[in-house]
């Protein structure tokens, strides 16, 4: 059973890196977009806030896409032995 936490808690890491990621991103695209030294001219801010939405989706797609039901499949599979880590 210890081998079995230590491979989910692998994968748990790994499930957590793109969300990160998008966070990252996110922050840097609302840093840029509000244009506190006004380094940017007007007309292009929209396209950080479109950056931003993007990256906010994609963020949500990862995150929809290994949520807590892809992990518990996982664990019956490893549990009945269909699968292994």
């Amino acid at each position: 059973m210890q081998h079995f936490q230590s491979q989910m808690t692998a994968i748990e890491k790994k499930r957590l890196l793109p969300r990160g990621y998008y966070d990252e991103k996110t922050d840097a695209n609302r840093v840029l977009e509000e244009n506190e030294n006004r380094f940017f001219i007007k007309k292009h801010l929209k396209y950080f806030g479109a950056i931003t939405d993007k990256d906010s989706t994609m963020r949500n797609k990862t995150m929809q896409y290994t949520t807590g039901n892809d992990i518990n499949q996982r664990q019956r599979q490893y549990k009945t032995g269909i699968c292994s880590f």
